[in-house]
């Protein structure tokens, strides 16, 4: 902490009515002013304070040597003591002159730790380009050849259905002459439709009824059924729709 020792001397004939004047003058120019105030006679320095380390025994008078007050000030309190009227300033410990280099040392570290960092990551930056470059490479030669392997699956799935149509489709050939053997004489067919294993058939004949129990007698069927009502016609003739449906097991085989 700063501090300033003011010493004063005035004719003994004013007393001490002249201090506490002094005293007054020092407190309106240092505001802060709160040591103690030592006031001395002729008697000798006694209102000093002594000397811890004793360096002095005794002290001449105060009227013998004005400098006895800062002298005594000085060895009581190990004080550094400014005789020239200016204050003396005592050198203090500020933290920001240790923290200023070492914080520059610690700046300087990281920007170096840093800059390697960078510098590694553009390496690596670097190296993952080439990688998807050759990746792009492979993928474009790769390309044609998904086009053709897709081509070669859906060649395969054709291939399969039309197999399994093949074997799955009946012979109807054989079916359509199972049923011109079966229908009596002058049945007239108008209509035939194959689909997903069943025959429609629309036609005319004398008897409706006598088809449909003759089809009904075919081993190549599993079910033989009308659809819809039985009309005539203006030639007598019974109009008629039926429906059969073919077994399985007369599926023909590859």
């Amino acid at each position: 902490k700063e501090g300033l020792l003011y010493s004063a001397a005035w004719p003994q004939a004013q007393g001490e009515e002249a201090g506490h004047v002094i005293l007054r003058g020092l407190k309106k120019r240092f505001e802060d002013l709160n040591g103690p105030v030592y006031v001395l006679s002729s008697q000798g320095p006694d209102g000093l304070p002594p000397s811890e380390n004793a360096t002095l025994k005794s002290l001449p008078s105060i009227m013998e040597n004005l400098g006895v007050a800062p002298i005594a000030a000085a060895l009581s309190k190990k004080r550094v003591v400014s005789l020239d009227g200016r204050p003396k300033k005592i050198k203090q410990f500020r933290a920001w002159h240790l923290l200023l280099p070492v914080s520059i040392v610690v700046f300087v570290i990281l920007a170096f730790l840093s800059w390697v960092s960078y510098k590694d990551f553009l390496s690596v930056s670097q190296r993952v380009q080439n990688i998807e470059s050759k990746i792009q490479a492979l993928q474009d030669k790769v390309r044609p050849l998904e086009s053709r392997l897709k081509g070669l699956e859906e060649s395969g799935r054709f291939y399969k259905d039309l197999e399994s149509y093949i074997k799955e489709r009946p012979d109807l050939y054989k079916v359509i002459n199972e049923i011109a053997r079966l229908v009596p004489e002058g049945t007239w067919f108008t209509h035939f439709l194959y689909e997903k294993g069943k025959i429609t058939v629309r036609g005319t004949s004398k008897d409706a009824l006598e088809v449909l129990n003759s089809l009904r007698k075919s081993d190549l069927f599993s079910q033989v059924k009308l659809v819809g009502s039985v009309s005539r016609n203006r030639y007598d003739s019974e109009r008629f729709r039926i429906r059969i449906e073919l077994k399985r097991s007369n599926s023909r085989e590859k």
